[in-house]
């Protein structure tokens, strides 16, 4: 059992020294610093009509360093997910992400 212990700090410590995380964070940063990303964020956010949803999705996409970051987090997302499945796998109990 503490092998399993150590291993998954191994494994924590990996993810976190990970190109896609660094890649996550720095992008995260950068947009956070982008007022003009807040601002399209907060109207989504706040939107209910599907049209100016749609139109305001277009404007974020065209901004390069939200694609990537939506790219590395579905990626983490998806590492995750899979993580969960095989907990569930070996415990048969479900598990919220």
């Amino acid at each position: 059992m503490n092998d399993i212990i150590i291993k998954t700090y191994n494994f924590i410590d990996t993810l976190d020294n990970s190109t896609l995380i660094k890649e996550l964070l720095d992008s995260k940063k950068k947009l956070l610093s982008n007022q003009k990303v807040i601002t399209l964020v907060d109207k989504f956010n706040h939107e209910e009509d599907t049209t100016k949803l749609i139109s305001i999705k277009s404007k974020l996409f065209e901004n390069e360093e939200y694609k990537k970051y939506l790219d590395n987090y579905n990626k983490l997302s998806s590492y995750i997910l899979k993580i969960s499945n095989q907990y569930k796998k070996y415990t048969s109990t479900r598990v919220c992400i």
